[in-house]
């Protein structure tokens, strides 16, 4: 399978005021989507599914457009997640020098 089309044209390289711009943000309409999914899960509790139904609706009405919100700021989450761990120094090898 071919996932993508064979160019030969050559691609532009971004630069990073380029990226900057295309990551924006996350939609509007994709925020309004995750919490009127869950609003409406609260109020009609016929939505929320059951043994019959399974979990297809509330997949598509909540966990579908909170998984997107998830990927499309995911730059944000890795730089958060590593100036985390960068904080904290590894301290196990020191503790395990220490116990004989």
């Amino acid at each position: 399978m071919l996932l993508a089309p064979f160019s030969l044209i050559e691609t532009h390289i971004r630069t990073g005021a380029a990226r900057k711009q295309e990551t924006r943000g996350v939609p509007r309409w994709l925020q309004a989507w995750a919490i009127g999914g869950m609003v409406l899960l609260l109020l009609i509790p016929s939505l929320r599914g059951d043994n019959l139904s399974g979990m297809s609706v509330p997949f598509w009405l909540v966990a579908a457009p909170l998984i997107n919100i998830v990927w499309i700021s995911r730059t944000r989450w890795l730089t958060l997640i590593r100036a985390k761990l960068v904080q904290f120094p590894l301290r196990r090898s020191a503790r395990r020098r220490r116990t004989p």
